[in-house]
């Protein structure tokens, strides 16, 4: 959190006027999550637009950090979603991953199932296509009865039910995670991109694109958080 924190402080101190957060990770903190969403989310009040670009995997806290952001890119192999592996099994901190979910959806125009989803197993996601207006639309299974039971009065008389079954996209037994392909077609994603030639046009960059990367006391803090490098030094720890 703090190193984002710094890298956006340039970015912001300079003018600049797009943020872009290069994702892959598979694992985070979940206060650092909900903090670093809550700080994208206010990122549009000062007129600094912001970007998910996901290569790789954007799991637990980078899935929570993305769908803050106003717009997400993906690589055509990246994957994003499963939240759950956040939570502690009693399930405690559902509640307020929900409301920083439900409040990245309403803020970034995202359907709110599909971000639920993506933190609650049980949650089954279901495709459904209006037959008169063409419509798709992402729902859980709740909202699915009610769409199939929807009638609409017919021209000529009589009535008919518009919206039918199409796919279900994620079970009630699993967390839902969305490929490239998927996130694009049910509007999770603007599209897919694989470097920054294919992802200036989709944004509509003109001007330079600087890469603020980790300096090195960042570095060196991620290589001794890695799980082989804790495991190595507490064995050191025990021998020595």
């Amino acid at each position: 959190e703090k190193s984002i924190v710094r890298r956006i402080d340039e970015p912001r101190t300079a003018g600049c006027t797009l943020i872009i957060y290069d994702l892959d990770s598979y694992q985070g903190v979940l206060s650092r999550g909900l903090a670093i969403a809550k700080m994208t989310r206010a990122l549009p009040g000062e007129h600094i637009g912001v970007v998910a670009w996901v290569h790789g995997r954007a799991y637990s806290a980078a899935a929570i950090a993305a769908v803050a952001c106003q717009q997400i890119v993906m690589a055509r192999d990246a994957t994003l979603g499963d939240i759950a592996t956040l939570q502690p099994g009693n399930g405690s901190v559902t509640l307020p991953v929900l409301a920083d979910l439900d409040a990245s959806a309403k803020q970034n125009g995202l359907t709110p199932a599909v971000l639920q989803a993506m933190a609650v197993p049980k949650i089954e996601l279901d495709e459904m296509q209006n037959k008169q207006t063409g419509e798709h639309r992402v729902v859980a299974a709740t909202d699915k009865r009610k769409l199939l039971n929807t009638e609409v009065a017919l021209p000529g008389g009589g009535k008919m039910h518009p919206w039918v079954f199409v796919q279900t996209l994620d079970t009630s037994f699993q967390v839902f995670t969305a490929d490239a392909a998927t996130a694009a077609s049910i509007g999770l994603s603007k599209g897919a991109a694989e470097n920054l030639d294919e992802l200036r046009p989709m944004l509509n960059i003109r001007g330079d694109v600087v890469r603020l990367d980790l300096n090195w006391p960042e570095r060196a803090t991620r290589f001794l958080t890695q799980d082989w490098v804790r495991f190595f030094l507490f064995v050191g720890m025990l021998v020595f």
